[in-house]
């Protein structure tokens, strides 16, 4: 009898540290990888000197850093958008070393294309004032990573160019990857197969409501009224390859030239999840 309350003490005691334990496992939270950004500006001028015209590039890099060696999802991701954004032989070697050598080989590309061009004129010139504003390049690559639906990362690559045409041109490129398999999802991964006419159908409120507001009027209200602000003349409305799953819903970009000209920039056009959720699939 003496023994039942030893017995009971030491069982209480067990469950307790038994609790506690789990507790320190719960609360004990996998490394999650971190969003790091890598910078760099840089000019190169034509014959090495800083008085003739010259190439400016800036870049500003986003990638996924893992928290451990194990972590080779969040790797993989970073190799899969080093391959995307910058080019097929920047996608395996260490992501600083890609940025270096992404800017030598478009300043070294800018040198050997129009250093000879630029020489010839020199001789027929006097005044370095009396050339061409166009040997002057321009070229910036910025990017952004973050957390978009629900096991989805956004990325979001922007580059604006300039090499001597009549204006500049901006591209912008969308990409949205898996967190858990690190895989890039499609237009097939995504959306349901032939339900491309019942999103148009969607998008094309929305396509009025930016071009409204973009020429301030509102008045344009049919696909003729779109045609005739230049909007939809060589394209009917598709549902675009590039789309952005992100937290507020689906977006769908279409860039300068695709179904509107050069003034109207990159038109974005957002339609919320309780809209279009009855066509997705992922």
């Amino acid at each position: 009898m003496t023994n039942k309350p030893y017995l009971l003490y030491s069982v209480i005691c067990c469950m307790t540290g038994s609790f506690i334990f789990a507790g320190c496992i719960e609360q004990k939270q996998k490394p999650t990888p971190s969003i790091e950004i890598l910078s760099s500006d840089t000019t190169v001028h034509l014959l090495g000197d800083p008085q003739s015209p010259g190439c400016k590039m800036s870049i500003e890099y986003a990638y996924l850093k893992p928290a451990e060696q194990s972590d080779s999802i969040s790797a993989s991701i970073s190799n899969l958008l080093q391959k995307a954004v910058l080019g097929e032989q920047y996608a395996n070697i260490p992501v600083q070393e890609a940025i270096n050598a992404f800017k030598d080989n478009y300043t070294q590309r800018y040198i050997k294309d129009v250093e000879p061009l630029y020489q010839s004129e020199l001789k027929k010139k006097k005044d370095k004032e009396d050339l061409p504003s166009w040997y002057n390049y321009e070229y910036s690559l910025t990017t952004d990573l973050k957390k978009g639906k629900d096991g989805v990362w956004n990325y979001t690559c922007t580059t604006f160019e300039y090499t001597g045409g009549a204006h500049p041109n901006t591209r912008i490129k969308w990409f949205n990857i898996e967190e858990q398999s690190g895989k890039l999802l499609e237009k097939a991964d995504v959306f349901a197969a032939g339900k491309d006419k019942e999103i148009c159908a969607l998008l094309m409120p929305k396509l009025m409501e930016y071009v409204n507001e973009k020429m301030d009027t509102d008045t344009i209200s049919t696909f003729e009224g779109l045609q005739n602000a230049g909007v939809l003349m060589d394209t009917d409305l598709f549902v675009s390859d590039n789309f952005l799953l992100s937290e507020e819903g689906v977006s769908f970009l279409y860039n300068q030239y695709d179904i509107a000209p050069y003034s109207m920039g990159c038109i974005t056009l957002t339609l919320p999840y309780e809209d279009i959720n009855a066509y997705l699939i992922k």
